[in-house]
């Protein structure tokens, strides 16, 4: 117990870093807005989900509920199923949580079927980024991503990291043989 206590107050005091970018947030950001509809019930089953978390803290897919949502990008409505991503619990234990997004059947997103809205800091914030950049200039296969803002039923939930992920569409995506 001491040591979930310990954890939980080890997630609160990170989020305290953000407050270096205080004076930063004032006007509008340079950054997309995807904004995401998700319908309380939905959302209240997506929850169910993480009840299923047992002490060995992992966050397997079988535990995960996929329900369906609306994304809008650039005046563009979007079918999706969203669910929570990650197995370890920096992604989900938080009010910020990492999240699975997946386009209908005849949808696509900048020429994605699924992308994952990522916890900047899982990705080290732009050491993936950086990373991505030095492999496209080696000209290395690499997958790409950007950071974009997220708001969840009106409400900002602030920078996340937009990657579409490994698999035979992200090769066909980059003109890549599968």
């Amino acid at each position: 117990k001491i040591f979930d206590i310990g954890r939980r107050v080890a997630y609160k005091i990170r989020d305290v870093a953000d407050l270096a970018y205080v004076l930063k947030m004032q006007g509008e950001s340079q950054i997309p807005v995807y904004e995401i509809t998700i319908k309380k019930e939905d959302l209240e089953k997506m929850n169910k989900g993480l009840s299923k978390v047992g002490n060995d803290r992992v966050f397997s897919d079988d535990m995960k509920y996929s329900v369906p949502a609306n994304l809008e990008y650039e005046g563009k409505k979007h079918d999706i199923e969203i669910r929570y991503r990650g197995l370890q619990d920096i992604h989900w234990n938080a009010d910020k949580k990492s999240y699975t997004v997946r386009f209908g059947k005849n949808d696509k997103l900048a020429g994605m079927k699924k992308i994952s809205l990522i916890l900047p800091l899982d990705r080290k914030y732009f050491v993936e980024d950086l990373n991505n950049y030095r492999a496209e200039k080696f000209g290395l296969m690499h997958v790409p991503g950007k950071f974009v803002n997220i708001k969840i039923n009106g409400k900002l939930q602030g920078v996340y990291f937009s990657q579409e992920g490994w698999s035979d569409e992200l090769l066909k995506h980059i003109n890549k043989s599968e």
